[in-house]
């Protein structure tokens, strides 16, 4: 396995060794759309056609690789559940939830004062929520699964 990873190593290497030269060659690029898909469609075909054998060895080390990985996500779970657990963390997060609660409000009376209903200003403050929770991705969106709703 460390021959393997050794390997890999020296393969990513020479590939990032290159690096500069690929700045100045795309600095360099014809002017035409055609030129440059060209241009990027033949380093991608050669990095690719180096990476492809590892991909494709992925399901054979997959298994063995998550034994491998296990006890690391295992200690930072450990760390995480320790930082919920933790009483001032837990007050930091309700003065949070609270200023969100403030702020939703806020935008809620925006939202009536501006000649929506508050029918229609709910509506407005929920999607503003989800457009904000699709932006940052679902890293802190633990309103279902059966986990504590912290938006």
């Amino acid at each position: 396995m460390e021959v393997f990873f050794e390997r890999s190593k020296k393969a990513m290497g020479g590939l990032l060794s290159k690096a500069p030269g690929l700045l100045e060659a795309l600095q360099s690029l014809g002017e035409t759309q055609e030129e440059r898909k060209a241009f990027i469609e033949g380093v991608y075909n050669e990095v690719a056609d180096k990476i492809r054998p590892l991909l494709q060895l992925a399901p054979q080390i997959a298994a063995k690789a998550g034994q491998d990985i296990t006890p690391v996500v295992v200690a930072f779970l450990k760390v995480f559940t320790a930082i919920l657990r933790d009483e001032d963390y837990q007050e930091e997060m309700e003065k949070v939830t609270e200023l969100r609660a403030k702020i939703r409000m806020a935008a809620l009376k925006l939202y009536v004062d501006a000649g929506f209903t508050r029918k229609e200003a709910f509506a407005l403050v929920m999607q503003d929520a989800a457009n904000i929770k699709a932006w940052r991705g679902d890293a802190f969106d633990n309103s279902s699964k059966g986990r504590s709703n912290r938006d």
